[in-house]
């Protein structure tokens, strides 16, 4: 059993029994082996996968250990909403009409937006 510090700040332990740390991740390769050992497999027979995997539940980091050294971590990476991705593709385009269109006033409800009772063209 061990504990290991994760980067966001919390200890990560497989003390306890079952537990939402350690994951078994098998290769494609290790698991066909596993079920080629024969039809009836005794579960204390499956050997353990290649790395050991520990999954942070606070910031769900993921790290891959060989034996006792940890050799990979993967972090999420946040992804935006597709309600954010409209309004930024939405302001990049205003902003780009803004400044490529000299003289361009928009209408609002039959009016122009500088109030002054003109009606100018588009």
């Amino acid at each position: 059993m061990a504990r290991f510090p994760c980067k966001c700040g919390r200890t990560l332990s497989n003390t306890a029994c079952p537990n939402d740390v350690q994951l078994k991740v098998y290769t494609d390769r290790e698991w066909d082996d596993i079920l080629n050992m024969g039809n009836s497999i005794d579960p204390m027979d499956i050997p353990d996968p290649k790395y050991g995997v520990w999954r942070c539940p606070v910031c769900e980091r993921i790290y891959f250990f060989d034996g006792t050294r940890c050799v990979k971590i993967y972090s999420l990476e946040k992804q935006a909403s597709l309600f954010q991705r409209i309004v930024t593709k939405a302001k990049s385009f205003f902003q780009a009409l803004a400044t490529s269109t000299r003289g361009l006033f928009l209408l609002i409800g039959g009016k122009n937006t500088l109030n002054d009772g003109k009606m100018y063209k588009l």
